[in-house]
């Protein structure tokens, strides 16, 4: 007992000798504290705005117009959502070490009106019975910019002694080669937008979404290892044992070393 009385007596004047360095590191502490503390008000800001700008994307809706190079063009507000919160939303069972970065989604609408100046006529004399037989063809080839468009058009004609022209069919080949470009943005205010882009013409965007995975602390803290090698350096007050004399020994002073450390996550800011 008077040992373990005489050794919280040393302890106390060692502490008392040393009160210089234990006020530094009690600032330290404060200062890692109140940055502690400032981190999780930006956190919160930041969330409010990230809800904010999702109930305006859930209530926006798409706005298409061209622009100065006479591209199909639309604007809507995207969504800002956390990983988690996208899995749930489109259903999306992600491959392990994998994660989803953004999702894009939209529904176009094509009013396509193709002028052709001659169509082709091929007669066919083997039909008997008929004045005149055979096919008439309708083809048509343009680019617009990085988009394309083909189309072919054929019809069997028959036309009798009567003169009356009988069509038996038509077939229609259409080739669209639909370039589409996509990109979300944010603002200073943290609103983001969807930006959908093409060449081709006579293009609506009907519908668009666009989907933004933004960091969580929670999905952080998930994303940070608790165990590992690490190097720390750092103010230390040490008690020691000395094993030959049988005593304990304070100590204060720098702390430089490596090795394996455990921290669990929920001791993690």
């Amino acid at each position: 007992m008077k040992k373990t009385l005489e050794y919280i007596k040393k302890g106390c004047v060692f502490i008392w000798n040393h009160r210089e360095f234990l006020f530094a590191i009690v600032i330290v502490i404060l200062i890692v504290f109140l940055v502690n503390k400032c981190s999780s008000v930006r956190n919160l800001e930041n969330e409010n705005k990230r809800l904010q700008n999702n109930i305006e994307a859930a209530n926006d809706t798409i706005r298409n117009y061209r622009d100065a190079y006479n591209n199909s063009c639309a604007d809507i507000r995207s969504y800002q959502l956390t990983e988690k919160e996208l899995n749930n939303r489109i259903s999306k069972l992600v491959e392990k070490n994998k994660s989803l970065t953004s999702y894009i989604e939209t529904n176009l609408g094509i009013h396509d009106t193709v002028y052709i100046e001659k169509p082709v006529v091929i007669e066919d004399s083997t039909q008997e019975g008929y004045a005149k037989s055979g096919q008439i063809k309708y083809s048509n080839s343009e680019t617009f910019g990085k988009s394309s468009r083909e189309i072919s058009v054929t019809s069997d004609y028959r036309i009798d002694s009567l003169y009356t022209l009988q069509v038996d069919g038509t077939y229609v080949e259409l080739k669209q080669n639909i370039n589409v470009e996509a990109y979300m943005d944010v603002d200073k205010d943290r609103k983001s937008t969807l930006h959908l882009r093409s060449d081709y013409p006579n293009l609506i965007f009907n519908s668009g979404e666009g989907i933004m995975v933004t960091s969580s602390k929670e999905y952080d803290k998930q994303q940070r290892k608790t165990q590992g090698i690490s190097l720390f350096v750092g103010p230390a007050l040490n008690l020691g044992y000395d094993i030959m004399n049988k005593t304990f020994s304070p100590s204060v002073g720098v702390s430089i070393g490596i090795g394996w450390t455990y921290t669990p996550r929920w001791a993690q800011w």
